[in-house]
This record gives C-alpha cells, sequence and structure tokens, in this order.
C-alpha cells in the first residue's frame, strides 16, 4: 500500500473511530431509553420503520452524489445528521418527537452508506488480501469502539440519564470538525467518467444488466430479514427476562466481540460453499429453537449463539459484492444495494411491529431467521449455476 493511501487510511480510522463511539454510546439500552420516553414495544418498531424509510428515499440519491461531489462531503453531512438526530432524543420525549429523530438518523445512515468505505475499497480491489484487510480492520476499529461505548453506557445512563447524548454529541462534534480538516476528498479514481449524469445512468444501466450482480445485492438484501429484527429486538427479549441495565452491556459486548470474531475468520477462510451451508443450518436452528421456545430465559441464551454466524455470513456477501461492482459505479451501485436492503427492512419492521402482540418477540425474531435462511438457500443455489461464479 502506498505511503499517502496508509496515511489517508489512518486518518479515517481514527475520525471513524470517534463518530462510532458517539454513535454507539446509547446503542446498548436504547430500547429501555425509548421505553422510559413512553413508547411501547410496537411503537419502537414503527420509530425504526420511519428511520427505514427515510433511508430508503435517499440511499441511491445520496450515492449518485457521493460520486459526483466526493465521498468526504456526504460523509461528513451524514455526521451532521446525526448529531441532529441525537439533539432531539436528547432534548424531547414521545413518539412524534422520536419519529423526527429516527427520520433524520435515517437520512445519517443515507449518507454514509457508500461514502469513503467504497473509496478505499476501489482504491484497494486489484489486491484481494488488501481489500479484505482494510474491510476486516474498519469493520473492527467499529466495533472495538462499540465495545467501549457498551461497556461506558449503561453507567452513564444510570447516573446521568439523557445526559448521556451529551456525551454522543461531543464526541461526533469532534469527528466532524477533524473530518473537515483531514480526510481525504474521495472522488473516484477517474472523475471524469463522472462529468456527465447520462454516463453515470448508462453505466449503472449496462452494469445491472448483469445477472450476477444482481443476484449478488438479492444476498445481501435478504440479510436484513435476519440482522434487522436481530438488532431491534434482542433488547425487547431482555426486558422482558427483567435483566438489569448491565447484561444489556455485556450482551452487546459479547455479539461486537462475536462479530470481530467473524471478520478474523473471515480473513483467513475466505468464500468457501461448504462453510456458508454450515452457517445457514447454524442459523435455522436457532430460527426454530426461538419459534418454539416458552421460556424467555432460553430465548436470551439463544441470543448469544447467533451474532458469530451471522456476521461471517454477512461478512462473505459485503466483500463479494464489492469485487464485482464496476469500478465507476461503486458509490451508485453500493447505495442501490442498500435502498434494496432498506425496502426488506422496512417491510420487516411493519411486520414485526403487527406481529410482536400476536406471537412474541422470540418467535418473531426466530420466524425471520428461518426466511432469511429459505431466501438465501435459494439465490445461492442460482448463483452456483453461473460458470464464472466458482467459490472453493
Amino acid at each position: 500500500m502506498e505511503i499517502n493511501l496508509k496515511h489517508e487510511v489512518r486518518r479515517y480510522f481514527t475520525v471513524n473511530a470517534l463518530f462510532s463511539i458517539g454513535r454507539a454510546l446509547p446503542q446498548a439500552i436504547l430500547t429501555p431509553i425509548l421505553v422510559a420516553k413512553g413508547l411501547t414495544f410496537s411503537d419502537i418498531a414503527i420509530v425504526q420503520a420511519v428511520f427505514s424509510a427515510c433511508q430508503l428515499l435517499l440511499e441511491f440519491p445520496s450515492g449518485i452524489l457521493s460520486d459526483k461531489i466526493g465521498r468526504k462531503w456526504t460523509y461528513l453531512a451524514s455526521i451532521f445528521f446525526m448529531l441532529l438526530s441525537y439533539f432531539i432524543v436528547y432534548s424531547a420525549t414521545g413518539f412524534a418527537a422520536m419519529c423526527v429523530a429516527w427520520g433524520l438518523y435515517g437520512v445519517a445512515a443515507a449518507l454514509q452508506s457508500a461514502t469513503l468505505d467504497y473509496y478505499f475499497a476501489e482504491r484497494l480491489r486489484a489486491n484481494e488480501s488488501m481489500l479484505r484487510k482494510f474491510y476486516a480492520n474498519d469493520k473492527n476499529i467499529i466495533l472495538l469502539t462499540s465495545v467501549v461505548a457498551a461497556l461506558i453506557g449503561p453507567t452513564l445512563y444510570q447516573h446521568f440519564q439523557d445526559s448521556l447524548y451529551i456525551f454522543s454529541i461531543s464526541s461526533m462534534l469532534v469527528a466532524f470538525m477533524m473530518g473537515c480538516v483531514c480526510l481525504p476528498y474521495g472522488g473516484t479514481s477517474n472523475p471524469a467518467e463522472n462529468d456527465s449524469s447520462i454516463r453515470l445512468r448508462d453505466e449503472l444501466r449496462v452494469a445491472l444488466k448483469d445477472s450476477r450482480l444482481i443476484i449478488m445485492i438479492g444476498i445481501l438484501c435478504v440479510v436484513e430479514f435476519a440482522l434487522t429484527p436481530f438488532f431491534q429486538l434482542w433488547q425487547m427479549v431482555f426486558i422482558e427476562t427483567k435483566v438489569s441495565l448491565q447484561l444489556f452491556g455485556v450482551f452487546f459486548i459479547a455479539s461486537q466481540i462475536f462479530n470481530i470474531l467473524a471478520n478474523w475468520i473471515f480473513m483467513r477462510i475466505g468464500s468457501k460453499t461448504s462453510v456458508r451451508r454450515i452457517l445457514l443450518v447454524v442459523i435455522i436452528s436457532i430460527g426454530f429453537l426461538l419459534i418454539f421456545t416458552r421460556d424467555s430465559i432460553f430465548s436470551a441464551v439463544l441470543l448469544f449463539a447467533l451474532p458469530l454466524p451471522l456476521f461471517l455470513y454477512i461478512a462473505e456477501a459485503e466483500v463479494a459484492l464489492q469485487r464485482v461492482i464496476p469500478s465507476s459505479l461503486m458509490s451508485s451501485v453500493g447505495s442501490l444495494a442498500g435502498t434494496a436492503g432498506t425496502i426488506v427492512s422496512l417491510f420487516t419492521l411493519l411486520v414485526v411491529s403487527f406481529m410482536i402482540p400476536l406471537i412474541g418477540v422470540p418467535a418473531v425474531l426466530g420466524g425471520f431467521l428461518v426466511v432469511f435462511v429459505l431466501f438465501s438457500t435459494l439465490l445461492l443455489f442460482r448463483l452456483g449455476r453461473f460458470p464464472s461464479y466458482q467459490p472453493k
């Protein structure tokens, strides 16, 4: 890796770490925070659906904007909107205010979906080992800062309540100011290719005629059938077991450690069909157990077994997609994939809000895990029929 690129990567990791720790401070106890602000479990699912809807509307346009004006500015805009979102959560209560806050959160997530990580992926894509290393390090830095946030977040909330968000806002504000000064512009490797919006649309239209690319986007999208319920429902399972806030932090840390372990394993084993099959078998087994168990403690225990196979599967799916995206369309196709995934996420959240009162939180989560495995198996079978796709 060239020296200038190394310095750019380090500066990006530093800014992203500050942003991540600010964003993650309330995450381990987010559901108890929202319950304290007067929301029910179904209300929380609807608030998350507002987030997904706003992300859906802006994610693909933000990718095109990022390709045209530079990924630095869309990345910094994402931090700005996240600051606004957290300020509203800090200063307001009630369902309507939380919908506004999560709407701004969705704008921030859309703007961040295909920014500087795609810029570095584009520059490193010629060296697959370096691309995997960057991907793993980027994820691990976010996960490590999330672990730190989970260690101190519940304690800060017990002592400061909503003022916890002041710590988050301060960290993100420092990240924003540092990013303005030291982040790379992050334009495409060949800016001449993006001078014309018509050319960009034409290139995108041609790329989307590649059936392999469409199937890989689909594989990443159906991950939301598992990922969205997991992140939205695990805290509800813990609330039903009446555990302490500190245990929320313990589980959040455990899930991040499993995510780090998944990245470490992925760097060493790469893409193997046999591994994916094992992961899907493990995930569907957990799903069926969650559907049929009536013990809330056992449901909470099952949650500890889910992150490692799920995150390992996701790591392979994300890198596989990045390997086949045309260079000039890294952000546009990445945001298109994110938009499609957000549609699945939004649908999932709406179904979750309807199903929770009917069958309970663990059964809803288990049912979506089963749906995820069935769709993933179908898409992987279809992908395997392409001669140019030859996983080990």
